[in-house]
């Protein structure tokens, strides 16, 4: 950006502040201490806050009053004799009364020398460096008053003319500032001494005209006497009102005016549209002269981690070599010239970082070597995220996000396209393509995308294996189709799909083989793992299906029904016993051990108390618990046989005389005494005759 004048309504105050600045500089023999001040910020870019803005101030003032040698080096082209609208007075006459006054500031000190070269086609040294006593003011005013506006703009030959009366004539020490201040109103048009100049065009910033008028100025910045190198300092002054075209449109005239300029003093240079604000420009660059400190090289040393892109300065050039930057710049006045750089991290230096460290060398107002401590401030640095992860799989693989960001949040990306619900730090990937993450800092906002991974996916195999299966048996060998089969076994895809799998994609994993094993668990049920594999060039594939073998068939009695069935009489103890000791037989399925369980039924009384029945049940299991129907026996007790007398036939027989009352009621008391088998009580009953 152009050094843009004050505006002209209250330019007159401003100057009167800046006018007895420079009376003070180029007149007084003493001065305040020099003062450099420095300010580094690390900040984040305000457009992609994973680039660091670096920027660095480097402010002087109070400079040291010093004596002056200074070369006016004046345009007298013929558009310098144009008059400013509005005005009726010409750019020449503005120029001239701009450069009086400045002769007339700078006379305040009488050991100040001023020398005046014009150009046009070619320059010319007006007048040597003279001293502003009063006879040499009243020698540079009438040479000032004598130019005239012709011709065309050779910048080139002017400075020249500049440096060659400089060297010759210029006093080379500390005590001295030397200095050339060139004015233009236009495009330099010319190059080359009297005799071989030769012309350009005035729309193109490499043309020979431009290219060797910045040359001219950078040769005349130094100047070595007797093996040592003094700096010397070039203003650029350019009034634009009469230049066509716009000052930001690459091709226009004062687009390729400015772009001289700016090469020409190394920094901004002053630019204005009026001639009228051609006095305010030089009182500045008056100020300007007595410099603060000269030969400033500032090292930047950026840390491992960082790559380091645009690099731009006010003042000077920047130079990069590894991870160093060095600023060179010539003078530093009253003024704060700025270094502005860009770091990229590369994701190894993360965290809190001192990015760079400063180092600043210079020579002070006394011409010596003197430095100045800068201090880096630490910046927390966002890296971009990194995807780790592999990139060449086989049927899918798994990426993961890294960041240092605090409460990150994230969104994948498949070749540009954002993936819908993918907000977690991996991601599941199962087709080819470009990935990427962005990953947004809870905290600060910032948002960062990763560099694109690149991910081949080669198809695996996508098998199914036949849906689990329930079935009815003993054993393993109650399988159907494929047979149980502990070894791995191949089969064909015809024979997997026969069993209820699938292999959809096997025309594209390329050779392939089927196999499949089984292993089996438990008891009841027997529980068959089927595993199912398929072996190609991007892998192997399982897949699993379970086969459960359940027996549920109960135990059958081989005993019929009514085997166990029997009848006895009461008295047959032994047969009871013989009996009660007597169980059915059943038979299973599936073989194993069967447990019986009887239930021995109490005795049930019949129509005496001598006769009933036992009934006593069984039921039989399996090793699975499979039930049997329940079997059942019944033991019938009866009582048939009637009592028996003991009394034997004819005992109670008696024959009495008819007197022998006495022995008759003896004879009817007597009874018979009976016996029964099954015991119990026996009931007599007695019929009596007549």
């Amino acid at each position: 950006m152009e050094k843009s004048l004050l505006s002209f309504s209250n330019y007159l105050r401003d100057l009167k502040k800046i006018y007895f600045a420079v009376l003070f500089l180029l007149s007084s023999s003493f001065g305040l201490a020099q003062t450099i001040t420095t300010n580094k910020t690390v900040t984040a870019n305000a457009g992609n806050c994973g680039i660091v803005n670096v920027k660095l101030d480097i402010t002087g003032s109070n400079p040291v009053a010093r004596n002056s040698d200074v070369i006016l080096v004046i345009d007298v082209s013929g558009s310098m004799g144009n008059t400013i609208s509005g005005d009726t007075k010409t750019s020449m006459d503005y120029a001239k009364l701009a450069a009086k006054s400045f002769i007339s500031q700078a006379s305040a000190n009488t050991n100040n020398r001023i020398a005046i070269v014009s150009y046009t086609t070619n320059a010319k040294l007006e007048l040597g460096l003279t001293s502003l006593n009063a006879v040499g003011v009243t020698a540079l005013n009438a040479k000032i008053d004598a130019l005239i506006a012709t011709n065309n703009t050779n910048i080139q030959d002017g400075i020249v003319k500049a440096e060659t009366e400089l060297e010759t004539n210029g006093r080379f020490d500390c005590a001295t500032a030397r200095s050339i201040i060139l004015l233009t109103d236009g495009v330099t048009n010319r190059t080359g001494p009297v005799g071989n100049t030769t012309s350009c065009n005035t729309t193109s910033t490499t043309s020979t005209c431009v290219t060797s008028a910045i040359t001219a100025a950078t040769n005349a910045k130094t100047t070595v006497k007797s093996s040592i190198t003094y700096n010397n300092q070039i203003f650029s002054v350019g009034l634009f009102g009469g230049i066509p075209g716009n000052i930001n449109t690459p091709g226009s005239d004062q687009f390729v005016a400015k772009f001289t300029l700016d090469g020409i003093q190394g920094s901004a240079s002053y630019i204005t549209q009026s001639a009228a604000n051609l006095t305010s420009i030089y009182t500045q660059i008056a100020s300007q002269i007595s410099w603060v400190a000269q030969s400033l090289i500032q090292k930047e040393t950026i840390i491992p981690g960082f790559t380091i892109g645009s690099i731009t300065t006010t003042k000077g050039t920047a130079s990069l070599s590894g991870q160093v930057i060095t600023w060179n710049t010539d003078f530093l006045n009253s003024e704060t010239i700025t270094l502005n750089y860009q770091l990229t991290p590369t994701g190894t230096a993360c965290g809190t970082q001192t990015v760079s460290t400063s180092t600043l060398n210079y020579q002070n107002s006394a011409c010596a070597n003197d430095s100045k401590t800068i201090t880096s401030p630490a910046y927390f640095v966002p890296c971009t995220p990194l995807i780790s992860g592999i990139l060449s799989a086989c049927g899918s693989t798994t990426l993961t996000a890294s960041t240092n960001a605090a409460s990150p949040t994230y969104v994948w990306y498949k070749d540009n396209v954002e993936i819908t619900g993918q907000t977690a730090s991996t991601l599941l990937v199962t087709t080819s393509g470009a990935y990427k993450v962005k990953v947004k800092n809870g905290t600060t906002n910032c948002e960062l995308t990763s560099a694109a991974s690149n991910v081949s996916i080669s198809p695996a195999a996508a098998l199914t294996a036949p849906a689990n299966a329930t079935i009815t048996g003993c054993g393993t060998s109650a399988i159907t189709g494929l047979p149980y089969a502990a070894a791995s076994t191949n089969i064909t895809l015809a024979q997997l799909n026969a069993a209820g799998g699938s292999l959809p994609n096997d025309a594209s994993i390329g050779a392939y083989t089927i196999s499949y094993s089984d292993t089996a668990t438990g008891t009841c049920p027997i529980v068959v793992t089927r595993t199912f594999k398929v072996t190609a060039s991007c892998g192997t594939v399982t897949a699993n299906q379970t086969i459960t073998i359940q027996d549920n068939t109960a135990p059958t009695w081989t005993t019929s029904a009514n085997a166990l069935n029997v009848t006895l009489q009461c008295s047959d103890t032994a047969g009871l016993a013989t009996a009660q000791n007597q169980a059915p037989v059943a038979t299973d399925n599936c073989g194993g051990t069967i447990t019986y369980t009887k239930t021995s039924g109490a005795f049930a009384a019949g129509s005496c108390s001598n006769s009933g029945t036992y009934t006593n049940t069984w039921i039989a299991k399996d090793v699975c618990l499979n039930t049997s129907t329940t079997f059942t026996q019944v033991i019938t007790i009866q009582d048939n046989t009637a009592p028996s007398w003991t009394t034997s036939a004819n005992a109670l027989n008696v024959t009495l005389q008819c007197s022998d009352v006495e022995g008759l009621a003896t004879a009817q008391n007597q009874a018979p005494v009976a016996t029964d088998n099954c015991g119990g009580t026996i009931t007599y009953t007695k019929t009596t005759g007549s």
